[in-house]
């Protein structure tokens, strides 16, 4: 179970709130951030709306690239539900 960190938590806090805070796991490994956050934004409509939050990695399980898993912070819920559309395939 991933441990828990308030200070990204309350990073995070307000898009979930609003429901603005998207979660997409099985992120391949051997993709670096930047790679994922690329495709990302060229198979977004609108990439300017699209915040990205990495998970913290404790020290001793520190991955250089990411645990697998990212969130999305949206500008507005219709952003959200369109995202989720966009990035079903």
């Amino acid at each position: 179970m991933a441990s828990y960190d308030a200070d990204f938590e309350q990073l995070i806090g307000g898009y979930r709130k609003n429901r603005r805070l998207l979660t997409i796991n099985n992120i391949s490994f051997q993709a670096t951030r930047a790679e994922f956050e690329t495709a990302a934004r060229d198979k977004c409509h609108n990439p300017d709306t699209l915040t990205f939050f990495w998970p913290p990695t404790e020290a001793k399980y520190s991955n250089p690239r990411h645990k697998g898993c990212v969130h999305l912070g949206l500008e507005t819920r219709d952003d959200a539900t369109e995202i989720l559309s966009e990035f079903k395939d």
